[in-house]
């Protein structure tokens, strides 16, 4: 099983982001919250909620939390 973890950090872009590894080395984050609104799933920022809802979905899963 793959092990998550989730960190708080800013980046040099000035923001705060909240960041979802899937803790696989040299990989985009899994999922990126940026305190401006934007969301990133593997480095594409988001057009939607449910594109959201599936790629929140699919890292439970990829982590064990969700069957």
């Amino acid at each position: 099983m793959k092990r998550a973890d989730w960190e708080l950090h800013e980046p040099k872009q000035g923001f705060t982001s909240i960041v979802f590894m899937t803790g696989e080395a040299g990989t985009a984050p899994a999922i990126m919250l940026r305190d401006n609104g934007d969301i990133l799933i593997k480095g594409k920022l988001l057009d939607n909620d449910k594109a959201l809802v599936e790629a929140m979905r699919q890292f439970l899963k990829d982590t064990g939390h969700l069957k």
